[in-house]
């Protein structure tokens, strides 16, 4: 299974992609993969999925989203992927080298440490991998000051990968 989040937030299996269900469901889904297996509280993700304007009962909303993308994961992942909900947080306990955003930063930081061995063309195969994994701006669809924010943050980490692979290149002449 693969999760994306560097572009469209999608869920892949056997070379497929899968339902994901709607919007909020795909962003809460996104919420969680940023910080794989911590738990992120319940004020949060409502404040992150309704950037300040929730709907008259966000905690219902939120349970049902989190209810459905629960069914969902649990349909495919074969107990491989954890949705969890207690002491007032959910978790989403899954491993981080199956989501596109933790691939890329392992590669850059394996290309950093190639380099440095004096490796380069290796170091430009591993970042020329990092920057493939984009399809477009990170987050599509999540609206609200958190997500521009986080998406920002994604942004600059692509652009210094982008720089350094650009020097590694020079390097190589």
């Amino acid at each position: 299974m693969e999760f994306r989040i560097l572009g469209p937030v999608e869920l892949w299996a056997d070379g497929r992609r899968l339902e994901l269900g709607s919007a909020k469901e795909r962003q809460a889904l996104a919420i969680l993969l940023l910080t794989p297996g911590r738990p992120v509280p319940t004020e949060a993700l409502i404040d992150r999925l309704w950037a300040g304007n929730p709907p008259p009962k966000p905690r219902d909303s939120l349970y049902a989203y989190i209810a459905r993308l629960r069914g969902r994961l649990n349909a495919v992942a074969n107990g491989t992927i954890r949705l969890r909900s207690g002491s007032g947080a959910y978790s989403l306990e899954v491993d981080p080298n199956s989501v596109d955003l933790y691939q890329f930063r392992r590669l850059c930081d394996q290309a950093q440490a190639v380099a440095e061995s004096g490796d380069g063309d290796h170091a430009l195969e591993l970042l020329r991998e990092a920057d493939h994994l984009w399809r477009g701006e990170a987050l599509v669809g999540m609206d609200g000051d958190w997500a521009a924010e986080i998406r920002t943050g994604l942004e600059s980490e692509r652009r210094a990968a982008t720089q350094r692979r650009i020097a590694v290149q020079l390097d190589l002449g």
